[in-house]
């Protein structure tokens, strides 16, 4: 998002003189420099309410780069950022991970927390147990059990047949875990409904600004 301020800049050096460009020069950065700060008040705030991140964590991913008289353009980047579950009041349930993200409490069924209490994954590729797999197998074994087997003419015991059964208590196979993310800042700054609210701030605030470092500047005259 951009917002140009030549316009304005050009109106008061026909209002003022055009000997006192140099004085109006030096106020653009500065006043640029104020106006994004605003900005950006706005953007933290906006932030906050959608997702519920803490202020301090949006801030810090929002800096300013300055505006200079050689560079009169002030900008707000947003940088990558996306918190894990942990950090939304995060609580295990019976059927998986409750959290608070973007101000909406649910459940991320089959989440867990791990990484000593730091991390919320998601098993992407969970199995049953090997025995629950097998239980007509087992059906089949026990049977075999009942009744003996027979392969040709070689009889086989049944405590043989037992020694081969899988119970329900055997290992299950290690699920593939990934960790799950919150809300995004980048996304969330980009969202037409902050970008709206960051506009209005700064085309409420700039002509502000821009006056009063101006009639700073002609009062040191």
């Amino acid at each position: 998002m951009q917002y140009d301020v030549r316009v304005d800049i050009k109106e008061v050096e026909k209002r003022l003189g055009f000997q006192f460009k140099q004085e109006i020069a030096a106020a653009v950065p500065s006043a640029l420099n104020r106006v994004a700060v605003s900005a950006r008040v706005t953007a933290v705030n906006d932030i906050n309410t959608v997702t519920g991140l803490k202020k301090s964590s949006i801030r810090e991913r929002l800096p300013i780069y300055r505006a200079t008289r050689a560079q009169p353009e002030a900008k707000i980047v947003a940088k990558k950022y996306a918190p894990n579950l942990i950090n939304f009041s995060a609580r295990e349930v019976k059927s998986g991970v409750s959290a608070n993200a973007w101000r909406n409490r649910k459940i991320y069924k089959g989440a867990f927390i791990g990484n000593q209490g730091r991390t919320v994954f998601s098993r992407t590729d969970y199995r049953p147990a090997t025995g629950q797999r097998r239980t007509l197998r087992q059906h089949t074994r026990r049977a075999h059990q009942r009744n003996g087997y027979t392969r040709g003419n070689v009889a086989v015991p049944s405590h043989a047949v037992r020694a081969h059964s899988v119970g329900n208590g055997a290992k299950k196979p290690r699920a593939k875990i990934k960790a799950l993310y919150g809300p995004s800042v980048p996304k969330t700054f980009l969202q037409d409904a902050v970008q709206r609210s960051i506009s209005a701030t700064i085309k409420t605030r700039w002509p502000i600004e821009f006056e009063r470092q101006v009639a700073f500047r002609m009062s040191k005259l």
